[in-house]
């Protein structure tokens, strides 16, 4: 008990780049459903093969604007306009939040081995928050920027976001954006990555090659190659 109160006086975040801890591994009855259920690829593809069941009952509607989940599906966080929320157990339990943060700004959320979140979305949003609610803002450098995808590669200790951001200058139309990308290292971000040709990125995935691919609105794909962005 003394270890444990010791523990939670000293709450810290871990870095993406630290060592990982220990692989969770689903309990029996969650691999056996795993097994069970698994299909093979072209049935997996058809909408038409696909089976659904409640396991927890809907609070309200729009309660819950993005989430993500464990890989064995036994643990998910989200978020919405209301707040950020885990759920374990069938339950979703409220997570608290720095002050004067507003999650209705959200767009995405990326749960991380450590335990902690990642939120993005609006308004430059980028925060990781851990369990025991010590948070740390990231600085977005370009504050109009709106975050709508992130790819996470906990063993490179990078997160990739993806957006869009106003466009300025002369002759510019007003309301025109340019998707964009930013880089973050162990907590540190880089340059903003433009994909000139597209309007937003909604998603992004490391290939093979080691670049990032992201697409956007209306079947548009950018690579980004380090500080380059192209339009492919």
């Amino acid at each position: 008990l003394a270890k444990a109160k010791a523990m939670q006086s000293e709450p810290r975040i871990e870095r993406a780049g630290s060592s990982p801890p220990a692989q969770h591994q689903p309990s029996p009855a969650v691999f056996d459903s795993m097994v069970r259920v698994r299909k093979t690829d072209t049935e997996a593809a058809n909408p038409a093969s696909w089976t659904w069941r409640v396991v927890t009952a809907a609070l309200s509607p729009g309660v819950a604007r993005a989430a993500a989940f464990a890989a064995d599906g036994s643990s998910a966080v989200g978020v919405g306009p209301g707040g950020v929320a885990r759920w374990e157990h069938s339950t979703w339990y409220g997570i608290p939040l720095p002050t004067g943060l507003n999650p209705g700004l959200a767009r995405g959320i990326r749960k991380l081995r450590s335990g902690d979140v990642v939120l993005f979305g609006d308004g430059g949003l980028l925060v990781r928050i851990a369990p025991s609610g010590v948070h740390e803002m990231l600085s977005s450098p370009d504050r109009q920027a709106s975050y709508h995808g992130a790819h996470v590669d906990e063993l490179a200790g990078t997160i990739v976001f993806v957006g869009e951001r106003p466009l300025q200058g002369r002759g510019v139309r007003p309301g025109a954006t340019v998707g964009t990308a930013l880089v973050t290292r162990d907590g540190r971000a880089g340059a903003l990555v433009d994909v000139t040709g597209s309007t937003r990125l909604n998603a992004v995935a490391r290939i093979l090659s080691g670049a990032l691919v992201a697409c956007g609105d209306w079947g548009a794909l950018g690579r980004i190659d380090g500080e380059t962005g192209r339009f492919i």
